[in-house]
């Protein structure tokens, strides 16, 4: 078995269904899932924006509409797509270094000054607001940059050209300590080897298919 690394994936799979979070990042043995239309599209938006803050290249015809939501950060210092890690004690480590213990992916880290920072997250499902996962971004930030002490965030939708609600994030210390408690949860879970199965309403999209709840066509 693989050494288990948090995220916010693993998460949000955990707070669904713990079963299904076990067989798809702790025993690992569900077939590769194939890519959707969806996650495609999404990928490809990530990789245009990516491209448009870090060197100016301009966004694909098909995403010119989008040009209104990034042409704002050309005036600021943002790093897109920072990988970034920390280990159990808090230390800051690489994405893939071997003490990784929390990782995650920053889409548009905007550097407003020494000590306050905007996290811009591209999304391109259906609109929902989920702070946790931004706030697991500050937490990885600031263990990286300790001096930034003021972080918000928000979510972007580009297709639909619209921005969410502003987020505070600077409360990093409840963060890291929510993280403790799930990944706790997680570990006696491995130890007692015990991973509830809990049926709803995205058992007819789950990839295991040999749940007694699983509603997807086989």
């Amino acid at each position: 078995m693989k050494r288990l690394v948090a995220s916010f994936s693993l998460f949000n799979k955990w707070a669904t269904c713990p079963h299904q979070a076990y067989r798809m990042y702790i025993a690992r043995d569900l077939p590769r899932e194939p890519e959707t239309p969806e996650m495609r599209y999404g990928n490809e938006v990530h990789r245009a924006m990516e491209k448009r803050v870090r060197s100016k290249t301009p966004l694909p015809e098909a995403m010119l509409a989008f040009e209104p939501l990034v042409a704002p950060l050309d005036a600021c210092h943002v790093e897109p797509e920072q990988k970034l890690g920390m280990t159990k004690s808090g230390r800051p480590v690489s994405f893939w270094d071997d003490d990784v213990w929390l990782r995650g992916v920053l889409d548009a880290p905007v550097l407003l000054s020494t000590d306050a920072a905007v996290l811009v997250d591209w999304k391109t499902g259906k609109k929902r607001e989920e702070p946790f996962e931004l706030e697991i971004g500050a937490l990885l930030l600031q263990a990286h940059r300790p001096e930034i002490t003021k972080l918000v965030g928000c979510y972007v939708w580009p297709k639909e050209r619209q921005k969410g609600q502003p987020h505070d994030l600077s409360d990093t210390a409840r963060t890291w300590a929510m993280v403790r408690t799930i990944m706790g949860d997680i570990e006696h879970s491995i130890q007692t080897n015990r991973f509830d199965k809990t049926p709803g309403p995205l058992c007819g999209w789950c990839p295991v298919l040999d749940c007694q709840h699983n509603r997807r066509k086989k």
